[in-house]
């Protein structure tokens, strides 16, 4: 594990930045049900890890030398964005199924969801404290077409110098191989938060949103009308 300096962990920016917004209960239907042709809807959370002793190991390998958060996230951002094939979850013959962070990392394929969730268990197994990291679910700007939106899953880091998120995405807007001190500020990038909402967001811990949602479909096709 890197030596992630004390101030970055800050015990009251944990309190704050894990209250500042409203806490939810929020499932996803996304991974189908052994022996029945039900989805089952999980609990986001589960889709981080705090705990695994393989992904952990990777985790200190690729940030080996690395000593702040920072360098740390963008260690982890830069490995998932360059090992993991974006493919679609059509793929494992589903419209959409979430993988668990070891999953995608041994099929070395996902999308969108599967690039988040493992970058934001990787920074938390290499010592990025857990209130700096989320994984968000909501609408972006489809490309250059005007008012065309689409549903989209990318990691967020709060950075340590100025307190602003940036993005940690590995796909739809990826930007992995600009530090993190010169990535424009997610709250400064229009192609976010498109339309203002965000569906949900969660770490391993807590699940934020102005309201619990009935989640199911897929995440990249869901397109405004």
């Amino acid at each position: 594990m890197t030596g992630i300096p004390a101030q970055e962990q800050d015990r009251s920016q944990e309190w704050y930045w894990h209250n500042k917004y409203p806490r939810i209960d929020q499932r996803y239907s996304s991974r189908p049900l052994p022996g029945t042709d039900r989805t089952l809807a999980t609990d986001v959370r589960h889709f981080v890890y705090r705990q695994d002793f393989p992904l952990r190991r990777v985790a200190e390998d690729i940030t080996e030398g690395r000593g702040i958060s920072d360098d740390v996230a963008y260690a982890c951002h830069e490995y998932t964005a360059e090992t993991i094939t974006y493919t679609p979850d059509s793929s494992l013959g589903r419209p959409e199924y979430w993988l668990y962070p070891d999953e995608t990392h041994e099929r070395k394929r996902d999308d969108c969801e599967g690039y988040a969730c493992l970058t934001v268990t990787l920074c938390l197994l290499a010592g990025v404290p857990e209130w700096r990291l989320r994984v968000n679910a909501g609408w972006v700007l489809v490309g250059d077409r005007t008012g065309e939106r689409g549903g989209h899953a990318w990691a967020s880091y709060l950075r340590a110098p100025d307190s602003q998120w940036v993005a940690l995405d590995g796909c739809y807007y990826s930007d992995h191989a600009t530090p993190i001190n010169d990535r424009t500020p997610i709250n400064q990038r229009p192609e976010y938060y498109y339309g203002d909402e965000v569906w949900f967001a969660f770490n391993s811990r807590y699940a934020w949103g102005r309201s619990a949602r009935e989640m199911y479909g897929r995440v990249a096709m869901r397109k405004a009308t």
